[in-house]
């Protein structure tokens, strides 16, 4: 099945958003969503899953509104799945878990020479594992008393003592694979019946029993679906043998289904505790001895001193004991499994621990036969992922852009100054994307006519002006993010080139100095002091202008997400708009 879209409705900044996915199972995605434009409201939205319908808080309903309705839609490839007020089909289909980041700020106070000094430190609330610990309870099969089959020879029905408390078996029952048994049980109550007045040995009994009733009993499914279970804890024991310990176990839900189910509880919860505390024991040299713990009927994991941590050590502390819970709560075939802002905040080494978990994590699943979809949520540049282990790993937006028609212009210059330099020629670079001291040529030959006017480079870099002029001074206008990085490229070489000595100018312009770091670099070398910015914004304007075809991944995402940013902004700003009115009069 393959996730093809979630819409969000009515759920904090989220007034009706539909998110276009192509997401398959097993494989873990990205959804790229700078600050303020919905993560918490994508973590909202799934959190707030009820049962049987959508529960969000009231004071999390968009614009605080009352009559507008939330609502959380999963479009698949076979159906579309809804949760609101009212219903909730996304939970009968999926599991669903959400991790977020549990740090919190709390103010303290440090005495500095007697001076107590206010400070911040990241803490971690205790972190619940386990609600609600059952008591465990005594379960004890009287079949043999209830059918008089206590006159049998010792051993025909088998002890199932142990299996009672075998907390491994027991956790695989469930209340709706036994309550709907009462048909099937007749046919081996009948059975029980006869059997007390079968006569000889031990193993005579038994070939009887396989001669007359095992073909029959293999046919109710109450029986048959738990076979293997039962094979799996008691290897040695021949079908027969199997047949008879499961037929004791399922008498016993039957003749009290209250405490038996009690007891599952219990055993799940054992089970539980028992996956905590492999995964901390583990770890526990480098976890300074951080463990879980029972306070009362809870499981908890606490955190006393994070000063005794490393950041580091704290976040994957927290990390991991979350995606322990999400193994226990993502019991369904088709799981979703969130993941808010987490891997923002891990360190390189964390990361690859972080990422060794959920690879186990999928991987554990695949070999059940079920699937889940790893969703991370990140306000982070998607190339900050580019080393992540995870294979071929999906890259979404929660609020893509749209890009006005010149951009696409815009990529295929690119792509065509791809093409150009195979050929060793450089023109585009050399009069368009860069800096040049003379703009009197036509590159129509080049370029031909598809690319007109800006085969004449002057009215190439006055639309690039315009677009930059829409960027920084008219908000809310879309702008062609690529003809930005033009712009800024341009200012920075032609400020390096008025800077030069007059001597050197024009060897700005030789083939080793391609490239705006060389020419930053060959300015330094001749005297030329460069603002920091320069480099810096390198990140911003390099890569997109190098785009060429074939890539899977559009770039003008990310650099749009990149010129939100008002750092950044005040930044180009600063370096453009001396240059803006000489550049922009061309426009007018």
């Amino acid at each position: 099945m393959t996730i093809k879209s979630i819409t969000i409705k009515n759920i904090r900044g989220l007034g009706n958003q539909r998110i276009e996915l192509n997401m398959i199972p097993n494989k873990p995605s990205l959804l790229v969503a700078p600050n303020g434009s919905g993560k918490s409201s994508f973590a909202v939205a799934f959190q707030s899953l009820k049962r049987d319908a959508l529960g969000v808080p009231k004071e999390e309903i968009y614009n605080n509104v009352d009559t507008n309705v939330p609502e959380l839609i999963v479009e698949t490839d076979e159906n579309e799945f809804r949760a609101n007020p009212e219903i909730n089909t996304i939970s009968k289909q999926f599991g669903v878990f959400v991790i977020n980041d549990l740090n919190k700020p709390k103010p303290s106070l440090r005495k500095i020479q007697k001076v107590p000094i206010p400070m911040v430190k990241m803490c971690v609330d205790p972190i619940v594992l386990i609600n609600h610990i059952p008591q465990d309870v005594r379960l004890e099969c009287t079949l043999l008393n209830d059918f008089s089959l206590l006159n049998l020879k010792k051993g025909t029905i088998p002890s199932i003592s142990d299996l009672l408390n075998d907390v491994t078996f027991l956790s695989n029952f469930s209340d709706a694979d036994l309550k709907n048994i009462k048909r099937q049980t007749s046919v081996v109550e009948a059975f029980l019946k006869k059997l007390k007045d079968y006569t000889g040995t031990k193993n005579q009994i038994w070939e009887r029993i396989e001669r007359e009733y095992v073909a029959e009993l293999k046919s109710l499914p109450i029986l048959n679906s738990r076979i293997d279970d039962i094979r799996r804890c008691c290897p040695n024991d021949t079908e027969i043998v199997l047949y008879l310990k499961l037929i004791q176990i399922i008498y016993t839900y039957k003749k009290n289904p209250a405490l038996f189910n009690k007891k599952i509880d219990y055993c799940r919860s054992k089970k539980e505790q028992q996956g905590y505390k492999v995964l901390f024991d583990s770890l526990k040299d480098t976890w300074k001895g951080v463990h879980p713990q029972i306070q009362g009927d809870k499981l908890i994991v606490e955190i006393p001193d994070t000063t005794k941590l490393s950041n580091g050590e704290r976040d994957i502390i927290v990390f991991l004991a979350m995606i322990q819970k999400a193994k226990q709560i993502l019991t369904k075939d088709e799981n979703i499994l969130i993941i808010d802002e987490v891997f923002d905040y891990l360190d390189d080494a964390n990361l690859i621990a972080a990422q060794y978990y959920i690879t186990n994590f999928i991987n554990e699943l695949k070999k059940e036969g079920r699937f889940i979809y790893p969703i991370i949520m990140s306000h982070l540049n998607p190339d900050f992922f580019k080393s992540y282990a995870f294979s071929d790993l999906k890259v979404y937006y929660l609020k893509p852009i749209s890009f006005p028609r010149s951009s696409e212009k815009m990529k295929r210059l690119l792509y065509k100054r791809t093409e150009l330099e195979k050929q060793n020629d450089d023109s585009i670079s050399k009069y368009l994307v860069h800096f040049y001291c003379d703009y009197d040529i036509d590159l129509i030959a080049k370029l031909g006519e598809d690319f007109c006017p800006w085969n004449k480079p002057r009215c190439f870099k006055a639309y690039c002006f315009k677009e930059t002029h829409s960027y920084l001074y008219e908000p809310g206008k879309p702008f062609d993010a690529l003809a930005v990085c033009v712009a800024l490229r341009e200012c920075i070489e032609k400020y390096i080139y008025d800077k030069l000595p007059t001597e050197v100018k024009n060897k700005l312009f030789d083939c080793s100095q391609n490239g705006t770091n060389n020419k930053i670099k060959f300015a330094q070398d001749n005297g030329v002091c460069c603002p920091e910015t320069f480099y810096l914004l390198g990140l911003i304007y390099n890569n997109p202008l190098h785009m060429y075809p074939g890539q899977t991944k559009d770039l003008r995402q990310t650099l749009y997400s990149r010129l939100m940013n008002n750092t950044i902004r005040s930044m180009i700003e600063k370096i453009i708009s001396p240059y803006m009115d000489e550049y922009f009069s061309e426009v007018i």
